[in-house]
């Protein structure tokens, strides 16, 4: 079959099921035009959900008569002139798509009015043009009033896949965050053919009062503002990350007792409603410190203000999504500050007192007694079958096993030129030395940001929540690398091998091209590759020239990338020399690496950058396991590096993705245990 050019009618309806997937979006690209344009009022009319009728009306600067032409036009715009002014945008629309996309999918009309004329002007438009090309004068009032009719009409397959009862709650949602960032201006919601208004929010309204009316008074209550300005000594510090403040209203530590629903955290960047999942995990992280486990998510609203030369707003076609540099140090700027903030509330907080009859008051003991007594917990039991013993002075089952003292001998180890032992080499066994000293390189490769992507979209908020507060137990079987940890109240039995892989695989993606490098002999020289894959039986000696000869044709990608380090010392000998070193105080089993090496020449795509970049990271990180060692062997090492390091390190560091849930089992539970022993 030949390559064809699609039809221009095909690819504008295309392009417009990419920007306006449902009437929430088409409404959200409208409000946003209102607001550009000034507006102070702004009423939005629907009916049958935003299907049937979208309708938006504002007050303000209105649409000059000599554009209505090319309004609907593909990519015409008064929000910039050249792609540079991207940098410095301060305006919601730039692309020229929005109403073009609902022209093409919908019956499109437009009134508007500008400021001293004496008429507004009407006009209706179908795929990207004006019918009749005639203008009609109208009556009207200062403003646009934009009516959407018969949305996705030509578009079937797309109608019939949109759950239509759910869409007014997305609408009324939209409106709602819109309101709350924009202050000094009104908002009005009604449904065509109900005398209820659904929602109005006056313009005199401050952003406590617009919460009130939109989520009710039982979320406004317990919320308080909190700011983030940048101080004279922070200004330098924050200015070269593009950082200049955040502000907003969040959840005290109140929160949560009536709340019976959970609300998305609502992200405005420059103004720019957003999505932003980094964000809200650190958030949640936080709050999690300190309410109660199963509470409702807090409410979290926050206007954060960066420098557009550091904003990337032309990522996702609806723009809900926004990419931005030093991303990991503004968020931690954020937390850190929220962390803060709320330590200073926990001294403060405040419960729902029970209250009590007389017959209960009088039953009491003695008043005396009664005086001095927490009236909190006066009618509660005290449940020891849900009480986590945290007692610090408690010994641990460890204090009773023997322990090897492992030492560092000072002695052999290289040092700087006054004779002190340089820290950056720790020597180990088989000659493995581990040099840390490396300038940090920012990498902004595609493939690593879509991998790092995969990695947050795949992951598991609850199991990652279990992950990050876990208390090690110790290793049930190492044979089958079985490992017990303890969350709250429950005993979960995990495969530490299968936990690992995910934990070196996302080490090695977040600190892609920053490895320290671990030397494989003490000479330098490295080892021979031929005589490291002769153990292998299946490896031929074809194959262990094809090996050879790519791995010494990628050797300059392997190093700046991953640390690894070839070198050809003649025809008949190439050395590998370095391995990249991923977690300190960790060295991977080197008596794996016959397998590694083999792996990395037979099962990486080397042709697409992509696959290839993932096929390393993923034999890297089956180097990085531990190894299994049979019942009779010495683990007394691998035991304290997994306590002491790897899963304090899984602690800080993984992201839990949902593969991870079939290597995870309860299997016991403390309530579980107390019920078992009241029987005995």
């Amino acid at each position: 079959m030949s390559i064809k050019k699609l039809d221009p009618d095909v690819i504008n309806k295309i392009a417009a099921g990419e920007i306006i997937i449902s009437p929430t979006n088409a409404l959200k690209e409208l409000i946003e035009n209102s607001i550009d344009a000034s507006s102070k009022s702004i009423d939005i009319s629907i009916q049958n959900n935003g299907f049937k009728i979208l309708q938006i009306s504002d007050d303000g600067s209105g649409i000059k008569k000599e554009d209505y032409p090319i309004l609907c036009h593909r990519f015409t715009t008064s929000k910039i002139t050249k792609f540079e002014d991207l940098s410095e945008i301060d305006t919601f629309g730039f692309r020229g798509e929005a109403l073009s996309s609902i022209s093409h999918i919908a019956h499109l009309s437009v009134t508007s009015k500008r400021r001293n004329e004496d008429l507004a002007w009407k006009c209706q438009f179908e795929r990207g043009q004006m019918i009749d090309e005639t203008l009609k004068p109208s009556a009207g009032n200062q403003g646009t009033t934009i009516t959407v009719s018969d949305l996705f009409y030509n578009v079937p397959s797309r109608l019939r896949s949109l759950r239509q009862k759910d869409e007014f709650n997305k609408i009324f949602d939209v409106i709602g965050k819109y309101a709350i960032n924009n202050p000094g201006i009104a908002f009005s919601l009604r449904k065509i053919g109900d005398s209820r208004i659904a929602l109005v929010i006056k313009k005199d309204l401050n952003i406590k009062d617009r919460i009130r009316t939109i989520y009710t008074s039982i979320v406004s209550n317990d919320l308080i503002d909190f700011n983030i300005n940048v101080s004279a000594e922070d200004t330098d510090d924050y200015g070269k990350i593009g950082f200049i403040s955040c502000s907003g209203m969040v959840a005290n530590l109140n929160y949560s007792n009536q709340v019976k629903r959970n609300i998305q955290p609502i992200f405005f960047i420059n103004n720019r409603l957003v999505t932003c999942d980094p964000l809200k995990r650190s958030i949640d992280q936080t709050y999690s410190s300190y309410l109660p486990r199963g509470a409702s998510r807090p409410f979290v609203y926050l206007n954060i203000k960066l420098n557009p030369r550091i904003l990337d707003v032309n990522v996702h076609p609806t723009k809900s999504e926004v990419r931005f540099l030093h991303e990991e140090e503004i968020i931690n700027i954020i937390t850190l500050r929220l962390h803060e903030f709320l330590s200073k509330l926990d001294s403060s907080r405040t419960f729902k007192a029970n209250t009590f009859s007389a017959s209960q008051m009088n039953s009491a003991s003695t008043p005396s007694s009664n005086k001095h007594k927490n009236i909190l917990n006066s009618s509660l039991k005290r449940q020891e079958s849900k009480l986590v013993r945290i007692d610090s002075e408690q010994a641990r089952i460890t204090s009773f096993m023997s322990q090897k003292n492992v030492s560092l001998d000072t002695d052999k180890l290289p040092t700087d030129a006054d004779g002190n032992p340089n820290s950056s080499f720790i020597e180990g066994k088989d000659d493995v030395y581990i040099n840390n000293e490396r300038e940090v390189t920012k990498v902004e490769l595609t493939s690593i940001q879509t991998l790092k992507q995969l990695v947050d979209e795949n992951s598991h908020y609850d199991l990652t929540n279990i992950f990050a507060n876990l208390t090690y137990i110790g290793v049930i079987d190492y044979t089958k690398r079985l490992a017990a940890i303890q969350y709250d109240l429950k005993l979960f039995m995990v495969d530490y091998g299968a936990v690992c892989y995910e934990l070196f695989y996302q080490i090695g993606l977040s600190d892609f091209a920053n490895y320290g490098k671990i030397y494989l002999n003490k000479s330098g020289n490295g080892l021979n590759i031929k005589e490291i894959l002769s153990p292998i039986k299946s490896a031929n000696d074809a194959q262990i020239k094809s090996i050879c000869e790519k791995l010494l044709d990628m050797k300059d990608m392997l190093y700046e990338y991953f640390s690894i380090e070839i070198e050809k010392i003649d025809d008949e000998c190439i050395h590998i020399k370095t391995l990249p070193m991923l977690l300190l105080k960790y060295k991977p089993p080197i008596n794996k690496l016959p397998l590694f090496i083999y792996r990395l020449g037979t099962r990486v795509d080397w042709n697409e950058e992509q696959a290839c970049l993932d096929g390393i990271l993923k034999q890297i990180a089956l180097l990085y396991i531990p190894e299994i060692i049979e019942e009779n062997g010495e683990h007394t090492d691998l035991n304290n590096t997994l306590e002491k390091v790897i899963f304090p390190c899984i602690k800080k560091r993984l992201l839990a993705p949902k593969s991870l849930l079939r290597d995870i089992v309860e299997i016991a539970n403390l309530p579980g245990l107390y019920k078992i022993f009241e029987r005995c």
